[in-house]
C-alpha cells in the first residue's frame, strides 16, 4: 500500500501560511523557528513521496570502510547469483556506477 504524504504535507503548509500571518504581526524567535522546523519537515515528507519511501522500512547508514586507505571505496553490484567476483556486476544509475561513501544511507526492504 502506498503511504499517503498528502494529508500531511497539507497540514503542514497550512501551518507554515499561518505562521507566515503571524510573522507578519509580529517577528519572534520562536516563530522563525517553528517555520524553519515546518519547512524542513515538508522537504522531507516530499522526498518520502518523491521516491515512494515506506516510513516503516529500515534505514541504516553505512560504517566507516574497514581498510583506511584513501583507495578503498563501497561499491553496490549485482551477484548474478555467483561467489565469484568476476561475475559481479556493477550497479549503474544513467550510465554511472553507484559508489555510496561511508555515512550514506540504505532503505532496506
Amino acid at each position: 500500500m502506498k503511504t499517503n504524504y498528502k494529508t500531511p504535507i497539507i497540514i503542514l503548509e497550512k501551518r507554515r501560511k499561518d505562521i507566515i500571518t503571524a510573522l507578519k504581526r509580529q517577528q519572534t524567535e520562536a516563530l522563525v523557528s517553528e517555520k524553519r522546523m515546518v519547512e524542513m519537515a515538508i522537504k522531507w515528507l516530499k522526498k518520502g513521496e518523491d521516491f515512494d519511501i515506506d516510513p516503516d522500512k529500515s534505514i541504516v547508514k553505512l560504517p566507516p570502510t574497514q581498510t583506511q586507505t584513501a583507495c578503498v571505496q563501497y561499491r553496490i553490484v549485482e551477484d548474478f547469483e555467483s561467489d565469484k567476483n568476476q561475475s559481479w556486476k556493477e550497479i549503474r544509475i544513467d550510465e554511472k556506477v553507484i559508489r555510496p561513501l561511508p555515512g550514506s544511507l540504505l532503505i532496506l526492504e
